[in-house]
């Protein structure tokens, strides 16, 4: 540019912050943040500089504890002491929550599962509706598959 080796009164010369280039003062541009670029290099500031967040509150709106963990399931205990073919009361560990009128089986020493119902549940004692069909030894398995409770099983 063999004309701009002139002088401009009040137009004095700059570098570009961006390019490195020298130019006249008038050629020139502030950004935002500022930086002093010539007229090609000018950039306008990017919007999404202006996006503010949003509160995002992620508490649970009245919490409340957890609840105590019930069991309504198959309660299982084992056999004490052996009970031959034809009883109908066997000695267990524990008969707690097993009421009468439950739903009951218990593994006899051939493998079979004896199904039968509870007509009395004692402190280590149940009592069934019918007799032992087989024997069955101390450490067998016998379920409760009504497992009814009281509201407060303590």
């Amino acid at each position: 540019m063999a004309d701009d080796k002139h002088y401009v009164p009040g137009d004095f010369y700059r570098i570009c912050d961006r390019s490195g280039f020298k130019v006249r003062a008038s050629a020139t541009m502030k950004e935002w943040d500022n930086l002093i670029v010539r007229n090609k290099s000018w950039e306008p500031r990017q919007p999404q500089d202006f996006v503010r967040g949003v509160p995002d509150n992620q508490n649970v709106p009245e919490p409340r504890p957890r609840q105590v963990n019930t069991f309504d399931g198959p309660l299982q205990t084992t056999l004490t002491a052996p009970a031959i073919p034809g009883a109908v009361s066997v000695s267990v560990q524990s008969s707690a929550r097993m009421y009468a009128g439950d739903d009951a089986s218990l593994i006899l020493d051939n493998g079979e599962a004896f199904q039968a119902v509870i007509v009395r549940a004692a402190p280590g004692q149940i009592t069934f509706g019918k007799p032992l069909p087989w024997s069955a030894s101390a450490g067998n398995i016998l379920t409760d598959y009504t497992a009814i409770s009281p509201p407060n099983i303590g």
